[in-house]
């Protein structure tokens, strides 16, 4: 029965997981920016108070 170790990381996995998730971490910088940039906009299209009180809270 042949041993089921797994293969040693070779540099090129290494670099592609790494780039994964470096893009992944981009993609969510991007969508915040998105987001709290059009946010204004939405609030005044939509004419929701710019601050709302949560319930219980002075």
């Amino acid at each position: 029965m042949e041993s089921m170790k797994p293969e040693p990381a070779t540099a090129s996995h290494l670099g592609a997981i790494l780039a994964i998730i470096l893009l992944s971490y981009f993609m969510i910088l991007l969508d915040n920016s998105v987001i709290f940039t059009a946010l204004p906009s939405l609030q005044a299209e939509l004419r929701l108070p710019a601050h709302r009180e949560l319930p219980g809270r002075p």
